[in-house]
């Protein structure tokens, strides 16, 4: 008999699926991420300032799987103490 799953677990699972999806679009070399990542910000911050939650929403989306592919397509340990976190780079960049 299987366990069941914590509504936790599920709703990671799903962050990591639609990250993964969308890290599958994004380029593989660590300069073209961390200028997606760059931009997805700007667009985030313009997304917002005009009120725009579907736009901030996808631009978040966007900005989450840069981090996690990144860090080796997981968001384990993405804000470590490793400066080559994903999270860590992006932030820095």
């Amino acid at each position: 008999m299987a366990c069941k799953r914590s509504t936790l677990e599920v709703g990671w699972s799903q962050r990591e699926l639609q990250a993964a999806t969308l890290a599958a679009t994004l380029p593989d070399d660590r300069p073209a991420l961390l200028a997606v990542a760059a931009g997805a910000v700007a667009a985030l911050h313009g997304a917002i300032l005009a009120g725009d939650e579907s736009a901030a929403r996808a631009e978040a989306d966007r900005y989450d799987a840069v981090v996690w592919k990144l860090n080796g397509g997981r968001f384990s340990g993405c804000r470590s103490l490793d400066p080559e976190a994903g999270g860590n780079l992006s932030e820095a960049h």
